[in-house]
């Protein structure tokens, strides 16, 4: 069986154009994102600002507090890790948007570096070489280049993940284990879906001890252990805050109840006020209010995604065999449908930007198992985000982390498809001399 080599930071001085070919990546990446981001800001119009990051970190820097607006109550349903990767880039250039779109490019054009560090350890240096490019001329990422919101960062943060889990997956020991996991920690205040990923890896480490895919049982336990030590010290500061100002621990966040709630309600098929028609979202907005109640108003107040939860569990038991075939549908939406009721008209174009990579990644999940290529871990973040949107909400945003994976499988495939239908030079009598 093919191993994951896991040095990824000593390698044979290979070049591309004279180059280093993480060079050679990180300019091509840094090209092309820029060339992406120029197109973006001169030629369309959208909302650059989204999600309340630009105000959060603006709050912080004037010394307000981690608030929406002044005298406003501490926001709990934004994490705080971009935020205060704002805090410095404002700090230094002032409130402005270019110096922003710079470093996300360049934290980009490092994920791509990233990509082809991973990829040519577990395949081949020009399959990581061009896995890395093509993921930076993957469009929907490139979408967000100039949007003042987590992507960027939560990409980057997470193809490291990946690398030091491929390095843990070999090399057990605390180091690995304690990284592992602060890192884990550091895309939860990122993005607080990531709450339920260490609990993901250590059934996984059980299930593999459990057939014997994993050996020493001991040794598992010592590193699900580290791992939550790494997870929770990064963790701890943000819980800290958050009791301290709510009174419940561990609290590490809200919004949770009201993306199950919406997520799995049927009379909008699970979608989000944003994804309906003008007619749909008034019909979604008065089941809100009857949920949370006229007076109370906001969904993301504690006491409110409490009451959400209840709402999505209660609907669970109510309707089991309708939210199987929704969460069916959701795993579907998650590779190929559009978020917002605006964007639909861009529908079909992005459907078949999506076919033309996951049907290719398909194939080449197949190959690679067939040869003994150890894609396991890949596979298993790719599964988790698949289980986490078709249990809460599902649009193609949500798929664009493990995107790069898909990306590096479809190449692969398509690279293997091509061996496999080569035609050989026709030799007289069909090839026998």
């Amino acid at each position: 069986m093919e191993g994951v080599n896991v040095t990824f930071f000593r390698e044979n001085k290979s070049t591309f154009f004279g180059l280093p070919v993480w060079l050679f990546v990180f300019i091509s990446s840094f090209l092309i994102s820029t060339c992406y981001a120029f197109i973006l800001l001169r030629f369309f119009d959208f909302n650059v600002y989204p999600d309340y990051y630009d105000i959060l970190a603006r709050n912080l820097l004037e010394g307000k507090g981690y608030i929406i607006g002044f005298g406003e109550d501490s926001v709990f349903w934004r994490p705080p890790l971009y935020p205060l990767f704002l805090v410095p880039i404002y700090y230094f250039f002032g409130y402005q948007h270019f110096p922003v779109v710079v470093i996300q490019v360049i934290l980009s054009s490092l994920t791509a570096v990233l990509i082809y560090k991973i990829m040519k350890k577990i395949f081949t240096p020009s399959l990581g070489m061009w896995s890395g490019i093509l993921y930076a001329l993957y469009p929907m990422v490139a979408y967000n280049l100039t949007r003042v919101s987590t992507v960027i960062l939560f990409n980057f943060l997470f193809v490291l993940l990946v690398m030091i889990m491929l390095q843990s997956y070999d090399v057990s020991n605390w180091r690995n284990a304690i990284i592992f996991g602060g890192i884990q920690g550091l895309l939860t205040l990122c993005q607080l879906f990531f709450e339920g990923f260490p609990i993901f890896i250590l059934l996984s480490i059980f299930i593999m001890t459990l057939f014997r895919y994993r050996k020493g049982i001991m040794k598992q336990v010592q590193f699900g252990l580290w791992m939550i030590l790494g997870f929770s010290i990064v963790l701890a500061p943000w819980v800290i805050r958050n009791y301290k100002l709510s009174g419940v621990f561990p609290l590490l966040g809200v919004g949770g109840g009201y993306t199950m709630w919406y997520g799995n309600y049927m009379q909008t098929e699970g979608k989000d006020f944003n994804q309906l028609s003008p007619r749909e979202g008034e019909e979604f907005r008065k089941e809100l209010k009857r949920i949370i109640g006229r007076e109370d108003g906001s969904s993301i107040t504690i006491k409110n995604d409490k009451k959400l939860y209840e709402e999505a569990i209660h609907n669970f038991i109510r309707y089991p065999k309708e939210t199987v075939l929704l969460m069916l549908k959701k795993v579907f939406r998650l590779w190929f449908s559009v978020y917002s009721f605006e964007m639909q008209k861009y529908q079909w174009m992005i459907s078949v930007i999506q076919a033309l990579i996951i049907f290719p990644g398909i194939y080449g999940v197949y190959r690679a198992l067939k040869k003994g290529i150890r894609i396991g871990p890949l596979l298993l973040v790719v599964l988790y985000f698949q289980i986490v949107y078709a249990v809460f909400n599902a649009s193609i945003r949500y798929s664009l982390p493990v995107m790069f994976i898909i990306i590096s499988l479809a190449l692969y495939g398509i690279v293997e498809a091509y061996r496999s239908l080569s035609i050989k030079p026709l030799r007289g009598d069909y090839g026998h001399r």
